[in-house]
């Protein structure tokens, strides 16, 4: 026998509050967590004097100096997405993540300190593996990414980083590990709660930034569906006290702070679309980073390419980046002195062949690169054709081969600025130079 139809209507009418309650608590929740509570101070920090600060680097700071040379990470087959960091005594950290591909289980985030004195980066070594991260977490790990380094003003050593336990990186979650003694010892992984249900698709490129109560400015980026990008505001153990938009929509990742004053800041972003305008998308604060102007495109043309750069102590912004609409074959530096309204070109840190109208083949492919290995400011390689064959075996084009320079993170110890990149997808390369010859190069730019 049928039930009464007044039962089956107020059965359903039953489900539908529940799922009217259960709608209201979803918006409910995400408007609080998007809400900024209101007694944060909207200062950021501004570090004074230590700029200046200069550390034997065995040179005179007078003469303009500028060298390339590749890190020790020849045993991954494939590296990516390096960061730097500064330590207290003068030298640099560099961490990446390398592994047999981009994406699979045996990748691991790798580290390799630099001695400003010898000039020299030590052997790599293992900082976090899927395994730890996964024991850390009590969950699944497929894969890692994206390292970010970033010392705090209670020189804690942090970083920051990608794990996918699911899918590609539309899946991530973000993580940290810190570190009291400069990266000997490192805490269990931690992930940020940084959503308030499935806690995905949060992913990172650029170093974060200090507010002047000491709390955490991490940028972030979001690419599932939507593509926008977002600040995170943490506090010293890493917990989320807000979340701010940046931008709206489907076009913009791996925002870049820079901060020009204790109220002034821009952020410029990654272009990720196929239409015009190609241009790195720029939005822009005047009161702490309380508000952000809306995203308008800036001069600086980009690929769907991530960029590096640093507020210099005068003012002006010096931006790595990839300065084309397409490839990520050249790589320049970029200075601004209005605060980001222009840019002009100072120098080709890489640059696409001369030839590059015609595809090259694999033979020219082979002697362009044995050139390139050879320029005058790379410290020599001793045995270059492995490492041109690895470029070849990482290369996926069929009839025709291309570099690719990319990821840069760009830092400045006292006199000196370090700047490190992909190379070519089997090395990470460093670009040193100091004060004097950015300066030959503002005054003489390099076309």
């Amino acid at each position: 026998m049928p039930k009464p139809t007044r039962q089956t209507t107020e059965a359903r009418f039953v489900l539908s509050q529940r799922w009217v309650f259960c709608l209201v608590t979803a918006v409910v929740g995400v408007l609080a967590w998007q809400r900024v509570p209101p007694d944060l101070d909207w200062t950021f920090h501004v570090a004074t004097g230590e700029a200046g600060e200069q550390h034997d680097d065995g040179g005179s700071a007078d003469a303009a100096r500028a060298t390339k040379r590749f890190l020790p990470n020849g045993d991954q087959a494939s590296v990516h997405a390096s960061s730097l960091v500064s330590l207290p005594d003068g030298s640099l950290l560099a961490f990446w993540f390398g592994g047999s591909k981009e994406g699979n289980r045996d990748v691991t985030i790798r580290c390799s300190r630099f001695d400003p004195v010898n000039g020299t980066w030590s052997p790599d070594r293992m900082v976090l593996t899927t395994v730890l991260t996964q024991q850390g977490q009590r969950r699944y790990t497929k894969s890692l990414g994206n390292p970010v380094a970033f010392l705090d003003g209670n020189q804690t050593l942090w970083v920051f980083y990608v794990s996918v336990s699911l899918g590609g990186w539309s899946g991530s979650s973000a993580n940290f590990v810190t570190s009291k003694d400069f990266g000997r010892t490192w805490s269990a992984p931690r992930k940020i709660l940084a959503a308030p249900f499935f806690n995905l698709c949060t992913q990172l490129k650029a170093a974060p930034f200090l507010y002047a109560d000491g709390t955490i400015g991490l940028p972030v980026h979001h690419e599932m569906g939507l593509k926008f990008c977002s600040i995170l505001r943490l506090d010293q153990d890493g917990k989320v006290l807000a979340k701010q938009r940046l931008t709206q929509g489907w076009s913009t990742l791996q925002p870049l702070p820079l901060i020009i004053d204790h109220s002034s800041a821009l952020v410029l972003m990654r272009y990720a679309s196929d239409s015009p305008p190609f241009a790195s998308p720029i939005t822009s604060t005047t009161n702490g980073g309380r508000n952000w102007t809306p995203a308008k495109p800036s001069s600086i043309p980009n690929p769907n390419s991530a960029l590096a750069g640093l507020t210099l102590p005068d003012g002006r912004l010096l931006v790595a980046c990839n300065d084309q609409t397409s490839v990520r074959n050249r790589l320049s530096l970029l200075v601004s002195e209005d605060h980001g309204k222009s840019w002009e070109h100072i120098y080709h840190v890489e640059q696409e062949p001369a030839f590059k109208q015609e595809r090259m083949n694999a033979g020219d492919y082979r002697e362009w690169l044995r050139g390139l290995l050879q320029e005058p400011l790379a410290e020599p390689v001793i045995d270059p054709e492995p490492l041109i064959e690895r470029v070849m075996e990482e290369s996926h084009q069929q009839a025709f081969h291309a570099p690719k320079f990319e990821y840069p993170s760009l830092t400045q110890e006292g006199e000196e600025f370090h700047l490190t990149y992909t190379w070519n997808r089997v090395r990470i390369r460093h670009f040193q130079f100091n004060q004097a010859w950015l300066e030959d190069q503002l005054t003489n730019p390099k076309r």
